[in-house]
């Protein structure tokens, strides 16, 4: 059974919202209503874990709570959905339920809210994208997780860039974090390009994966070098109507012919091949592996968060590369320093990730690539517990001599 110090749960990391940072109250109590939801928290974290959650909607008949993320089967797969949570509602029309700590089901859980039967977004709970739409959310404890909570070390910056895509036609937006110290110094860095999963887009890895902090904190510590993160909207495609069930070269064309040309203009980077890093989760680790694969003269590392080089799911318009890679291991070995993948039991590409590790044993990688490491988190973590569990550990590993 976990516990928790008031300590941690004292860390702003579970106040942080995609849209608000703090509660300020704007008007009076309801009438004859002890409960205020501009006044008085309608999430509350528990010395347990649990969360208390409040809804004032007198109105209402019922509102029901769906948690993302269900129990694990007895092989480890963790369903999106988890049982529903119906509120109890008391005579001056507050609905509370309590959502119960799991330790198998930490960081960041959607919350499906249904009142009267329809989907809504509370206005008074975290809300971040994810899942192709703004979602409810709570940060649920997990001491494992302290690397990615917030601490007074010194800070990098998230900045928002909006540059012209000629692949399509319009300005994209990417998240850009610089390590601290990057406003006043003159060094050049090395840059991760950090891509998120399908429905997703830009702005996850940081709500949903805490990437500044995880960097933030790492670097107080010395374990990791400094580097510059770019984070793009991977759902981009030449036919949008068709996304997500297929993957075009549209994201690929934007990030090197356009993003990429942006970021080596505007910032202080080491523009070479052994400086630039690609990565990501899930539909962002097969772009990962796509792209890696196809442009070795620009990517020199590589990671992969629910590793995905084989995949039956995704239909491309392009001849995937990993074949014709893998049939050349010395070349592979030469073309790229490091080589990360990690998922672990609970996600939905398990399987493919495990074609993927016989896919490199047979190519005779495995135990010859010092650079090459694969991880499978124990079956405790949810996703984004493993997601930014690799992005840990990957950064470790990058543009060290």
């Amino acid at each position: 059974m976990m516990e928790f110090s008031e300590e941690l749960l004292s860390n702003r990391i579970f106040d942080l919202s995609e849209m608000n940072f703090d509660f300020t109250p704007r008007k009076r109590k309801a009438e004859g209503c002890s409960f205020d939801p501009d006044v008085d928290k309608s999430y509350v974290l528990q010395p347990n874990g649990d969360y208390i959650l409040k809804f004032y909607a007198p109105d209402a008949k019922e509102i029901k709570v769906v948690p993302w993320f269900g129990d694990p089967t007895p092989e480890g797969y963790a369903p999106w959905r988890d049982t529903p949570l119906h509120a109890v509602k008391d005579e001056e029309g507050v609905h509370t339920v309590v959502l119960p700590f799991d330790e198998r089901k930490t960081g960041p859980r959607n919350l499906d809210i249904f009142v009267d039967g329809t989907f809504v977004v509370w206005p008074y709970l975290p809300v971040f994208w994810s899942g192709g739409k703004v979602w409810n959310y709570v940060e649920v404890p997990d001491n494992d997780m302290k690397f990615s909570y917030i601490y007074d070390v010194p800070h990098g910056t998230v900045a928002h860039e909006y540059y012209y895509s000629g692949e399509t036609k319009r300005y994209e937006r990417c998240l850009v974090y610089t390590p601290p110290g990057y406003e006043k110094g003159t060094q050049s860095y090395p840059v991760l390009y950090l891509q998120h999963g399908g429905t997703e887009n830009e702005t996850v890895w940081v709500s949903c994966g805490r990437v500044n902090f995880i960097m933030d904190n790492l670097l107080a510590k010395g374990e990791c070098v400094p580097f510059i993160i770019v984070m793009n909207n991977g759902m981009i495609r030449y036919e949008a109507l068709e996304a997500p069930n297929y993957v075009d070269e549209c994201f690929e064309n934007s990030l090197i012919h356009y993003c990429i040309p942006f970021i080596e203009s505007k910032y202080r980077v080491k523009a070479d091949k052994w400086n630039r890093a690609i990565a990501g989760l899930s539909m962002g680790s097969m772009q990962t592996n796509d792209i890696g694969f196809k442009h070795p003269d620009i990517f020199g590392n590589m990671g992969s968060f629910t590793s995905t080089m084989y995949h039956t799911d995704f239909f491309t318009t392009y001849e995937r590369p990993w074949p014709r890679v893998m049939a050349n291991p010395e070349q592979f070995m030469k073309d790229y320093k490091v080589f990360f993948c990690s998922a672990t039991p609970q996600e939905d590409h398990i399987p493919l990730f495990n074609k993927d590790a016989e896919i490199m044993r047979e190519a005779g990688i495995e135990g010859k690539m010092p650079g090459y490491r694969r991880v499978l988190h124990d079956g405790r973590f949810i996703r984004w517990d493993s997601w930014r569990m690799g992005l840990r550990e990957f950064a470790t590993m990058l543009f060290r001599d």
